[in-house]
């Protein structure tokens, strides 16, 4: 029995394992030393990490999108242009903290910066009456001619 373990590497392979699995035990704690004698977090504490991490990279992403858009005191009109359909009554969601909040299909509004935002496809208007600014899909405007 002794014999065959030597002439076919089994006794080898067995080894050369333990050794690498040595080796990676003694990285992954070298890396991070609180591993040794801890538990591992619970899904609760993991999915909070994650809801934490998911906010902080939509904040940074709304900052980011905020801070390229013009602000209305500075900002001149380009254009108006007459609103065809509101896209919150679409179904497809069209609301958030860049929505131009309450759009009233007939009412005329200031376009700020044209062509912004995913594909370009809206502009930053303006209302007028009350200096409410926020984006609106181009597919619910029309110019005013």
């Amino acid at each position: 029995m002794a014999r065959n373990l030597f002439k076919n590497g089994t006794l080898e392979i067995a080894l050369s394992s333990l050794l690498l699995v040595s080796a990676g035990t003694y990285y992954v704690t070298s890396i991070n030393p609180s591993l040794i004698g801890s538990t591992s977090p619970s899904k609760h504490d993991i999915r909070q990490r994650m809801t934490l991490d998911l906010k902080q990279v939509g904040g940074d992403r709304l900052k980011m999108l905020s801070s390229s858009i013009e602000r209305p005191a500075s900002a001149s009109v380009l254009f108006e242009v007459k609103v065809m359909k509101n896209p919150n009554a679409t179904g497809v969601g069209f609301d958030g903290p860049l929505a131009f909040p309450n759009p009233i299909p007939g009412e005329t509004l200031s376009v700020i910066q044209e062509s912004i935002g995913p594909h370009k496809s809206y502009h930053y208007c303006r209302r007028d009456q009350t200096g409410e600014v926020g984006w609106m899909p181009l597919n619910s405007l029309q110019p005013v001619i």
